[in-house]
C-alpha cells in the first residue's frame, strides 16, 4: 500500500510537471505570435501610407493614358524615350513606376527577418505585391523592377526616401549609368503607343494596383476613389485577370468584377471609348 501511494505521488508529479511545461510552451509561443504581428503592424504603420500613396499616383498615371489611348506615346514616335529632349509628361510615367517599387524596396529592405503576413493587413499587401511581380502581371522583369526602386532611393538624414521629380529628372537627363535601369520600362512605355500587347500589359498592371488600393484603403482616406478601366481591356486580359490573378491569387478583393467586366458604350467609363481590338 505504501509503495502503491508512492508511485501515485510519483506519477502526478510528472503528470503536473508535464503540463505545466505544455502551459510554459503554449504562454511563449501566444507571446512570440503576439510580438511577431505587433512588430509587423508597426512595420505597416510607417509603409503602407507611402507605399499607397505613391500608387494612388501611378494609378492615376495609367489612368490617364488607358483613357487617352497612350496619346503622349503615340506622339513624337521619332524621339525615343532615352533621348533627353522628351518632355516631362513622358518622363512623369518612368517616375512615378520608379517611385512605387522604390516604396516597395524600403520596405521589403526594412522588413528584413519580420514576418509581415503574421499581421492579417500585412499578408493582404504581401500577396498584392507578390502578384505585381509574378510572370502573369509584372511589365519588367523583378530584378529590373527591384533594381529601378532602389535606383531613386536616396538618403536624407538619418532615413531613405525616393527622389523628387526634379531629382529623377536631373539625374535621368544628365546619367547615362542612371538611365540604363530604366530602359526595359522606357521601351516598354515607348512601344505601348504601337503595340497592343505592351499596351495591355501596363493596363493589367494598373489594374491589379487599383484592386490594392481599393482593397486596403477601402475609404480612400490616403488614396483618390476612381472609375476602372475595363473597357480598355483586350478580352483575353479581362480573362486572365478574371479566372487567374483574382480567382486563384486574390479572392478577398471585394467586387473584383468591376475591374474585368466591360462596360457598355457609353456607360459611366466607356464614354467616347472603344474596346481594343485583339
Amino acid at each position: 500500500m505504501p509503495e502503491t501511494s508512492w508511485l501515485t505521488l510519483l506519477a502526478s508529479s510528472i503528470g503536473g510537471g508535464v503540463v505545466v511545461k505544455v502551459l510554459d510552451y503554449v504562454r511563449d509561443e501566444y507571446q512570440r505570435r503576439r510580438e511577431r504581428t505587433e512588430t509587423a503592424r508597426e512595420l505597416l504603420t510607417r509603409h503602407q501610407d507611402p507605399i499607397l500613396k505613391t500608387a494612388d499616383e501611378l494609378v492615376g498615371e495609367i489612368r490617364s493614358l488607358a483613357l487617352s489611348d497612350f496619346a503622349v506615346f503615340r506622339t513624337h514616335q521619332h524621339q525615343p524615350i532615352e533621348n533627353v529632349s522628351f518632355d516631362l509628361r513622358r518622363l512623369s510615367a518612368l517616375f512615378y513606376f520608379a517611385q512605387f517599387w522604390a516604396r516597395v524596396q524600403l520596405l521589403r529592405v526594412e522588413s528584413g527577418s519580420i514576418a509581415l503576413a503574421s499581421d492579417p493587413a500585412g499578408a493582404r499587401l504581401q500577396k498584392f505585391l507578390q502578384q505585381l511581380e509574378s510572370r502573369a502581371v509584372r511589365v519588367v522583369d523583378r530584378v529590373w523592377q527591384r533594381a529601378a526602386g532602389e535606383a531613386i532611393i536616396v538618403t536624407e538624414g538619418s532615413g531613405r526616401r525616393p527622389m523628387n521629380v526634379y531629382e529623377f529628372s536631373d539625374r535621368y537627363h544628365t546619367q547615362e549609368n542612371f538611365r540604363k535601369w530604366f530602359r526595359p520600362l522606357a521601351l516598354l512605355l515607348d512601344n505601348s503607343g504601337r503595340q497592343v500587347a505592351d499596351r495591355q500589359r501596363v493596363l493589367k498592371y494598373g489594374v491589379v494596383l487599383h484592386a490594392l488600393i481599393d482593397t486596403l484603403d477601402a475609404a480612400h482616406i490616403v488614396t483618390v476613389r476612381r472609375d476602372p478601366w475595363p473597357h480598355k481591356l483586350s478580352s483575353a486580359v479581362r480573362k486572365q485577370l478574371a479566372f487567374g490573378t483574382f480567382s486563384q491569387h486574390l479572392p478577398f478583393v471585394p467586387k473584383w468584377g468591376a475591374y474585368t467586366k466591360a462596360q457598355k458604350k457609353g456607360g459611366p467609363s466607356g464614354r467616347g471609348v472603344h474596346p481594343p481590338s485583339e
